[in-house]
This record gives C-alpha cells, structure tokens and sequence, in this order.
C-alpha cells in the first residue's frame, strides 16, 4: 500500500519527464504484480483448506458407511435366523425337536425372543 501512495505523489508532481513515467509504471507493475501474488496466495490457502474440510468430510462418510454395512450384515443374518426358525415351526419340527430334548431347538427360540 505504501508503494501506491508513493506512485500517487509521483503521478501528481507533474514533471512529465519521461523517466519518473516509465518509473512510475515500473512502480505501478511491481505493486500490481506483488498485490497479484498476495491474492493468488490467499486463493490457493482457502482452496487447501476447503480441500482438507472436503476430505475430512469424505472419510467421515466412508466410516458411517462401513458401520451401516455391518449392521446391514447383522441384520441379514438376523433375518436368516427367523426365517429358518418361522420354517421349523411352519413344518411343526421344532415342537417335535424340543420333545425330543434337541439343545438346537433351545437357541432358536431364545432368537426368536431378541
């Protein structure tokens, strides 16, 4: 910024000797181009910083997925579980099998309890 107020007090003295403009324009450049990297600088900071939020987010989501996989596999093998239990019962084994003392029976109904 103080580089601009310096290019001002050049601009408004007037001279108009050749020498203080192309000064002046190398001053100008020089700010411009320092001003540019600033703002360049800033750009890619804010851009690595959404990047590290976006990939902070990404493994957040992986992990969820991965939890929901599991249960989704848990509750399959519930499912299979009560399916083979509804079957037993549906052929009338597991009351013959409990008669006959099978532990197997046993668990099955516990399952069916949870």
């Amino acid at each position: 910024m103080a580089d601009r107020k310096v290019f001002q007090e050049v601009v408004d003295c007037g001279l108009g000797h050749r020498r203080m403009d192309d000064e002046a324009k190398l001053m100008r450049s020089r700010v411009s181009a320092r001003e540019c990297r600033a703002r360049k600088k800033k750009r890619y900071q804010k851009l690595e910083s959404m990047a590290e939020s976006k990939e902070k987010i990404v493994l957040q989501l992986r992990e969820d997925l991965q939890k929901l996989y599991q249960e989704c596999r848990a509750l399959d093998k519930l499912h299979e579980v009560a399916r083979v239990t509804e079957l037993l019962h549906h052929l009338c084994f597991v009351d013959a099998l409990a008669d006959a003392g099978c532990v197997f029976v046993d668990r099955i109904d516990q399952g069916d309890e949870d």
